[in-house]
């Protein structure tokens, strides 16, 4: 038996009852915002919403427009995207370090003025606004900044005309310095300029080549370790020794995600493997070395340590990206970097940001696909890429 158009709409009606705010029961209400918990993504929507949090996925490209002496900016970008989150002016040099949570970079700048007088800055930005947190003057010039494993502490290299070199620790949270020993003096001329940390020690190395600064001599090539909590040199590693093949100037150190192991790549391809906590030579030495190519630029993926190489063939030269397994130190098979674009760093995913000299265009490559998306970080005037340091990465 068919209805009547008026019963069908009160069918309907009392069938639909339940949409109805009005007298609903307390366990159909239950329902529905169990229900809406399960299909809305309340999280995401909050996260958009709030523009206090840090982006999930970020990375910072230290930019120039002149190579030797500035300006500088830091500029953060979404990984994924692309998309330009904040530009922070670096002075005419500078080091950062992210803190391993994301909310905050530590900044450390020397801005030289149009009177003649410089300017030595700590700055700490928070990530969710990009807003100065906290700031303080420095007495002495800094040329690199480092976190401790925990991140409560804040560790900087300093020198200054006289050819001394030094390292300070200060509270993260602070940056005032830490209770207790504060100061590590290095050797006279060391021409240090980067810092790596493992579980116990801040490492440095000293150059081996930095002319007669104040009328010394330089220090021999070296690596350095700090021990944080006395802040004493505890172990040194000569790079000159015999027991490193085919010896040339070092170019980087990669530690592993543990810190007990350093891996040491020297200019020709050498890689030598370190113990962390003693700075003594493990066997497993790998010479790559030829005399016709040379080491770019060095960067770690997980599991796998990333090598930029030039290499002459002929009239030519030809970049390539080698790549080492890690712990093994087992090559893997070398990828081709186009246009002798051998300025790389490691992305996320399986992912490598690839640019060329003097430009801010940068490439994000896949590896497994090689497909390639173009990023653009320049500003409104002409800049370079330095180097991109990925959130959470010393």
């Amino acid at each position: 038996m068919s209805l009547e158009p008026h019963e069908r709409m009160a069918s309907s009606r009392q069938t639909h009852r339940w949409w109805r705010p009005r007298g609903l029961p307390l366990v159909e209400l239950l329902v529905v915002g169990i229900l809406l918990a399960l299909v809305v993504p309340w999280g995401s929507l909050l996260a958009r919403i709030r523009d206090d949090e840090p982006p999930r996925s970020v990375a910072y490209a230290h930019l120039t427009v002149d190579p030797w002496n500035g300006p500088r900016e830091l500029v953060a970008f979404d990984e994924s995207s692309g998309d330009v989150r904040a530009r922070l002016p670096g002075g005419n040099s500078m080091s950062f370090v992210v803190h391993p949570d994301g909310t905050r970079l530590y900044l450390a700048s020397t801005t030289r003025h149009d009177n003649g007088s410089t300017q030595m800055l700590l700055t700490v930005y928070e990530t969710g606004r990009w807003t100065v947190e906290q700031q303080v003057e420095l007495a002495g010039t800094p040329s690199a900044i480092a976190l401790s494993p925990d991140g409560g502490g804040v560790m900087l290299l300093f020198y200054d005309a006289s050819g001394s070199y030094w390292l300070e620790r200060r509270d993260a949270a602070s940056l005032e310095p830490v209770a207790g020993p504060q100061r590590a003096e290095l050797p006279q001329n060391c021409g240090a300029w980067k810092l790596w940390t493992t579980t116990m020690h801040v490492l440095t190395q000293c150059a081996g080549n930095v002319g007669s600064v104040g009328g010394g001599t330089p220090a021999p090539l070296a690596l350095h370790a700090v021990d944080l909590g006395s802040m004493q040199v505890v172990a040194s590693l000569p790079l000159n020794s015999p027991d490193i093949l085919r010896y040339t100037s070092l170019t980087d150190v990669v530690v592993s995600n543990d810190r007990a192991t350093l891996y040491l790549i020297f200019g020709n391809l050498q890689i030598v493997e370190v113990d962390a906590g003693t700075l003594t030579l493990r066997r497993n030495v790998r010479d790559h070395a030829r005399d016709t190519q040379r080491v770019g630029r060095v960067s770690a993926a997980p599991g796998q340590l990333l090598v930029a190489v030039m290499d002459t063939v002929g009239s030519s030269l030809l970049a390539q990206l080698r790549r080492f397994q890690l712990p093994s130190l087992e090559e893997l098979p070398a990828l081709s970097l186009p246009d002798g674009a051998w300025s790389f760093a490691a992305g996320a995913d399986g992912m490598l940001y690839r640019w060329s000299s003097g430009s801010a265009d940068v490439r994000l490559v896949d590896l497994a696909s090689r497909r390639e998306t173009p990023i653009r970080l320049a500003g409104p005037e002409p800049q370079g890429v330095v180097d991109i340091v990925r959130a959470g990465a010393d």
